[in-house]
């Protein structure tokens, strides 16, 4: 099955997507901006997931900071970036843990 375009259409003309799953990682969030390790070369979506309100930003060398993109608890984001990028995270009000898994 080619990588290419996927994606299913589903009763009710809901769309499905899917990503490959890749590598994971867990970052801890707190009071100060915390980079992760950098993704795979051909990783073009990272999904995001957290148990604890937290702001991110992607990018080469990336810092999270308040006000930012907001990811809420609990809450599955799924967000484009390129190949050696990092995910910063930085506690919105609690410590928590960041789950970051490479997709393609």
């Amino acid at each position: 099955m080619s990588k290419e375009g996927i994606s299913s259409t589903v009763p009710n003309a809901q769309v499905f997507q899917a990503i490959y799953i890749g590598s994971s990682q867990e970052v801890a969030i707190g009071a100060t901006s915390t980079q992760s390790s950098a993704v795979g070369p051909n990783t073009s979506i990272v999904r995001l997931v957290s148990d604890a309100d937290c702001y991110v930003a992607i990018g080469s060398n990336p810092t999270a900071a308040a006000g930012g993109c907001l990811l809420s608890a609990g809450l599955t984001e799924y967000f484009a970036c390129d190949g050696g990028d990092k995910v910063a995270v930085i506690q919105k009000s609690a410590a928590g843990t960041l789950n970051i898994t490479e997709g393609a």
